[in-house]
């Protein structure tokens, strides 16, 4: 081979049949001639093919689009395609396909969870996540993932290595980013409502999942899987509701381009597993402690009784409350669970008199292992804090049954779990920094609960029969603009619905109106910008907000004849040309038939000026009220990325 030249060489090889699962690792040699053989190698995980599938449920398949009816029959699922909208008396597991979700009318009476329906929800888009079901999350090209619950089944078969680098290419989101042919700012997106930049795609080519589910802590929600950025998102959890199971599996199996053993094996083992399942017995909660722990449980969506309550199997104790009752380590032995959250020394005493304590102040206490079924689904990620946490440390806990904030201790029949982090003790209220840490932690006790033996309500089945909600409408086209270089239009009306506005010449918008109009470059002053628009008939006016975003710089807005609010250097003098402008809608100002007039007067002050958004009329967003806890504020995405 000639000097700088490149030569490509395919391989092959045959992996023998009864191979084993596990590692099996090419490599080679190369002989440059220097007297300095190089080795490579490359990794070939071994993955058995599956087993045949014989299912003893009845699957029923909703698949509008078609695309997840293939791996059915690649795997061999025997299935007959959803008549109506609702699955029928025999079926034992419905299956919803990949994007099924996206029509916002698209709806599914899915009431026979509560009674043991199975239900397993393959790949929807992010908009059909947050909208329909609440479900913040994020959207990604993740090659790698991580086994949260590792022993189960779902997983049983997989080697170590097989979560990551999936051959072929997933085809859930587009490969490339849509920008525009010479770019002049970094992609923008949005999130939760909060438009931001974010990175370029580069390719799905590997992706194990593209679209991630944040994992909630409202509910019964277990994640098989996780990854991303501190752990907080799971392509593959399972939802306990009543006596059925929601499994929502983001993992990039349907429409890929190569199949991948790793995603069969997976695919096979979720039919397998919904095959056989059976609901754990669910514990009747009992609560003793200070007013936070209460509000905590009804924030989980957990239902709770007084202490004291005879038929409580599960006690939750929390800081503030009487001391332990007598008699409370015999009905642990005898087979009562209890939780402990975030208790002081005195109070550890009082539950367990020989447990060892001390005072700490740290950020973090990690687990040496998390295998114990108490910890299911819980890492390490959710026991790191934020901050320096002043807390009463364990002592002398066994390896492998917690550490100095965490623990379990068996006592005969039951078990006691000692939380000594609790989500109230993270005011991210006054300490914004902590609001992951909150949500972090609030979902370990979540975790802690379910794995106890708590049964917690989220309300998603409920979703499923709900159409989409409408709870914006982008006013992005249309828009009139005319500057104000004498400063008539206050006087001429330029403000007023009726007034005449054909002869003004379109303007883009979001965009500076010094930059997209030549005859305005250098122009400092007033620009009136006029929008007419009607309401979409499905869209509910109740509880309306109008956003603008940020006006460069100052700004006056009317809707309808009726001024909204100013934003100045006057109003405002430290952020005026930044500061985003909503404004809360007055019932009946919005007309629901006819045509609606929004105005805004805008004045630049120095260089340019304009919207810098794209106006929204809002309704209350509809992941405010789904499992995922605290109102998201933009720094709560970590992918927003800042150019240094």
């Amino acid at each position: 081979m000639p000097a700088g030249g490149r030569l490509l060489v395919p391989v092959s090889c045959t992996v023998p049949a009864d191979a084993r699962a596990g590692e099996l690792t090419l490599t080679a040699s190369f002989d440059f001639g220097d007297g300095a053989p190089q080795q490579d190698a490359f990794a070939l995980h071994v993955i058995p093919p599956p087993a045949a599938l014989a299912l003893a449920s009845a699957v029923e398949l909703y698949d509008p689009k078609g695309l997840t009816a293939p791996l059915l029959d690649a795997l061999g699922v025997r299935y007959t395609r959803l008549a109506g909208g609702a699955p029928g008396p025999g079926c034992g597991i419905l299956v919803i396909g990949r994007e099924a979700l996206a029509d916002p009318a698209a709806t599914l009476d899915l009431a026979r969870v509560a009674g043991g329906l199975r239900v397993l929800v393959f790949e929807q888009g992010h908009e059909t996540l947050l909208n329909r079901f609440g479900l913040r999350g994020n959207v990604l090209g993740v090659r790698n993932l991580f086994a949260r619950t590792p022993s189960h089944p779902v997983l049983a078969g997989l080697p170590a290595g097989s979560l990551r680098d999936w051959r072929g290419a997933a085809t859930l989101t587009p490969p490339h980013l849509a920008t525009e042919a010479f770019e002049t700012r970094d992609p923008r997106w949005s999130w939760c409502g909060f438009e931001s930049t974010r990175v370029w795609r580069a390719g799905n080519r590997g992706n194990v999942a593209s679209v991630l589910i944040e994992k909630p802590a409202r509910g019964d929600w277990l994640p098989l899987l996780d990854c991303a950025f501190d752990l907080q998102y799971s392509p593959l959890l399972e939802h306990r509701a009543g006596d059925g199971v929601i499994v929502f599996c983001q993992l990039d199996v349907s429409g890929r381009t190569q199949a991948d053993p790793a995603a069969t094996a997976i695919c096979r083992n979720l039919f397998a597993h919904l095959d056989r399942w059976a609901p754990a017995r669910r514990r009747t909660v009992a609560y003793a402690g200070g007013a936070e722990g209460a509000a905590l449980l009804r924030t989980l969506g957990v239902a709770s009784a007084p202490a004291g309550e005879p038929a409580a199997t599960l006690l939750v104790l929390g800081h503030g409350g009487p001391p332990a009752p007598a008699g409370l380590l015999r009905a642990v032995e005898d087979g009562l669970n209890v939780l402990a959250l975030g208790l002081d020394a005195a109070e550890l005493a009082a539950l367990l008199p020989e447990l060892k304590t001390r005072p700490a102040t740290q950020a973090s206490e990690l687990a040496d292992s998390l295998a114990l079924p108490e910890f299911a689904g819980v890492s390490n990620a959710d026991l790191h804090w934020r901050t320096l946490l002043p807390f009463t440390a364990l002592d002398g806990i066994e390896p492998g049954r917690g550490n100095a904030a965490l623990a379990v201790v068996a006592r005969g029949k039951g078990r006691i779990v000692l939380c000594q982090a609790a989500p109230w003790m993270f005011d991210y209220a006054a300490r914004p920094y902590l609001r992951t840490t909150y949500r972090r932690n609030a979902f370990l006790v979540a975790r802690l609960l379910a794995n106890l033996g708590a049964g917690a309500e989220a309300g998603m089945a409920a979703r499923f029969a709900r159409r989409e909600p409408q709870y914006k409408l982008t006013l992005a086209t249309g828009w009139r603009g005319e500057p104000d270089r004498t400063q008539v239009g206050r006087e001429q009306g330029w403000w007023k619905s009726a007034f005449a506005d054909a002869a003004w010449a379109p303007i883009q918008v979001p965009g500076q109106f010094d930059v997209l109009r030549k005859d305005l470059d250098g122009y400092d002053g007033a620009f009136w910008y006029r929008h007419r628009f009607t309401i979409p008939a499905g869209m509910d006016l109740a509880d309306t907000t109008l956003w603008i975003g940020a006006v460069d710089d100052e700004s006056w807005v009317w809707l309808n004849d009726e001024f909204l609010g100013e934003v100045s250097k006057a109003t405002n003098p430290k952020d005026y040309w930044q500061a985003p402008r909503s404004y809360q809608l007055r019932p009946g100002l919005l007309r629901k038939d006819g045509e609606n007039v929004l105005v805004i007067r805008a004045n630049d002050l120095f260089r340019n000026g304009g919207l810098a958004s794209t106006p929204e009329l809002r309704q209350r967003f509809p992941w405010l009220d789904g499992p995922c806890l605290q109102e998201p504020v933009a720094d709560d995405n970590p992918y927003r990325y800042y150019r240094w």
